[in-house]
This record gives structure tokens, sequence and C-alpha cells, in this order.
């Protein structure tokens, strides 16, 4: 199975999850670390690390917290390492806890699809919803994405074009 562990939610809950043995555990570095500490998790059997984010994690802080979690992987078969950027601190994270590097990188030209419209409508805040809703009337065959600002305002702005008889789906964290 597979057991998320984060803080701010219950640590207990998860202790019991993670007691259960499971195959996967995706953590964030502070919980996983809290968990370290009191004995739940051990990571000497870890066979495949994967760091994701890992110029945002150093960027944040983290540095410590991921060369301990590193180091206490001391029996990592793999370590995968994604990152938006290269930069240095990456860099030495990667030399310093990898053998045999292998960067993969993966950039796609800044084109547009020529078949893609492109517009743009300004309306008050308070008549967005009707705005959007009025859109897709015009457009009934439109595939699209509408990006919000929270994912309470994308489950919320979903539920309710999907009461009104349109074919949504949120697409968010939860």
């Amino acid at each position: 199975g597979v057991v998320a562990v984060y803080g701010g939610a219950p640590i207990s809950a998860q202790i019991r999850e993670v007691k259960y043995g499971p195959q996967i555990i995706v953590a964030t570095p502070g919980r996983l670390m809290d968990l370290m500490d009191k004995g739940v998790i051990h990571l000497d059997d870890v066979k495949t690390i994967v760091l994701d984010e890992a110029d945002e994690m150093l960027n944040m802080g983290f540095r410590e917290d991921i060369e301990l979690i590193l180091k206490n992987a001391e029996a990592k078969e793999a370590c995968w390492l994604f990152s938006a950027t290269m930069n240095n601190d990456v860099r030495r994270i990667a030399k310093r806890f990898m053998k045999n590097i292998t960067e993969v990188a993966v950039a796609a030209e800044n084109i547009t699809n020529e078949n893609i419209d492109h517009q743009y409508f300004v309306t008050n805040a308070h008549q967005r919803y009707d705005t959007l809703k009025r859109l897709l009337d015009f457009a009934p065959d439109i595939y699209g994405i509408i990006f919000t600002r929270t994912k309470l305002d994308a489950q919320e702005v979903s539920e309710k074009l999907m009461r009104e008889g349109y074919h949504v789906a949120p697409l968010h964290g939860d």
C-alpha cells in the first residue's frame, strides 16, 4: 500500500498506517524526520528514494533534513531527483548522495499550437461565474481547463457547473 505523511494532520493516525508496512511512503521532509525521530520509520531497507521539487525544498531551507534523510537511506539502490532547475545546490546534493548519475533534461520549445484560438474577456469579479457559463453555452463543444486561485475555488466552481448540467471535473491536490 501507499501512505502519505505530512504535517498538519494527526501524527497518531499516520503512525498507525506506517506500522502496517506500506511499500511506498510519500512524505514531507519535516514529518518524515518526526517519524524517524520517534523510531516509527527506519530508512535502512529503503531501496528507492524520490526527491521531487528538489530545488524548491532547498530554497525553503530543508537542506539539512534532505541530507539526513538521504544519508539514512544508505541501502538505496536508486535515487531519483526531480528539479525544475539544476542549480549548484541541487548538483551538490546529487554528487554527494547519488552514484552513476544520469542527467535527463526535458525542455520544449515555447511554441503555440496553431489550432488554438487565444481569447480573453474582462469581467467584474461578481460576474465571473455567469460570464463563464455564457462562454460555455456559446461554445458547447469546448474542451479546456479553467484555472482557479485555490483548491476550494476549483471544487466550488466545478460543483456549481455540474449541478447546472455542465460536464466538468475538478483537478486539485485533494
